[in-house]
């Protein structure tokens, strides 16, 4: 992947993303949202940064499985696939590997990583449709992969 480093002007997370990717920023409840260029028909890849604030000592487990039901209620045929315990540049994550429905019928796969840093929980989700998904694994996760929260960030 060829690509440019993004570093967010007021969060202060960095990641590395496709250069020909659309980035947009500060969209409601959304730090990032980094989406392939167009393609008609298809679904977009797309990889969404999401940060939260966290109260001091909270658990990546407790908070990374908060919103597991969540999903199953606002994806449609929603499936767990994988559940693991990783580690990004010396953090603990939690990794997840999901699929469902798209609301024009497509399948989508999602992969998504959870983390606590300082005052913030941070979620990078990558999206797929399902048959691009072996295509795209090794750039989602070299994206994943250049994640760096900024500890020091304490949201308002």
């Amino acid at each position: 992947m060829t690509g440019g480093l993004f570093h967010h002007p007021t969060i202060g997370f960095s990641l590395q993303v496709p250069r020909s990717w659309e980035l947009v920023e500060d969209a409601p409840g959304v730090a990032l949202m980094a989406v392939e260029p167009a393609r008609p028909g298809l679904f977009r890849p797309n990889v969404v940064v999401t940060v939260e604030p966290v109260e001091p000592g909270t658990e990546l487990a407790e908070w990374a499985t908060a919103g597991d039901d969540a999903l199953g209620r606002v994806l449609h045929r929603h499936i767990l696939l994988d559940d693991e315990e990783v580690e990004l540049h010396g953090v603990r994550a939690r990794r997840t590997l999901s699929s469902y429905t798209s609301p024009d019928d497509q399948p989508v796969t999602m992969e998504q990583w959870a983390l606590v840093a300082g005052a913030c929980g941070y979620t990078l989700t990558a999206s797929a449709w399902t048959l691009e998904y072996d295509v795209l694994a090794e750039v989602f996760e070299e994206i994943v992969g250049h994640f760096q929260p900024d500890p020091s960030f304490v949201p308002t």
